[in-house]
């Protein structure tokens, strides 16, 4: 299983890293700071799950699913955002999850279950 991460602020991302480092166990976890590096980084990879802050600095996260829904694998998208302004927007691409911040290790753990 891979697993890519997207999320602007470096201490969010290390932070949702170790929550799902913990709820998946040490699977190939992947880290981006940037919506266009995990993009470039998907193509010729099987991508298992995704999880992405919707707003981003360039590439939205909301325009990442797409291109990774294009290459038509199963992805498990899991948007993350501070509000819920683009919750719709994100449930029209039929994603797994929409979680709210600060994520906690319990919305994770409910984003995998919901997966399954």
């Amino acid at each position: 299983m891979e697993i890519i991460l997207v999320m602007k602020d470096y201490d969010e991302l290390l932070d949702l890293k170790n929550k799902v480092e913990s709820v998946y166990g040490r699977e190939k976890i992947c880290t981006f700071q940037a919506a266009e590096d995990a993009a470039a980084y998907a193509k010729g990879r099987h991508i298992d799950v995704c999880y992405t802050e919707v707003v981003l600095k360039g590439m939205s996260g909301i325009a990442l699913a797409k291109e990774l829904k294009k290459k038509g694998e199963d992805i498990q998208i899991n948007f993350i955002s501070d509000t819920q302004e683009y919750a719709l927007d994100a449930w029209k691409l039929f994603i797994n999850d929409y979680l709210l911040k600060p994520v906690s290790l319990s919305a994770v753990q409910h984003s995998r279950d919901c997966s399954r």
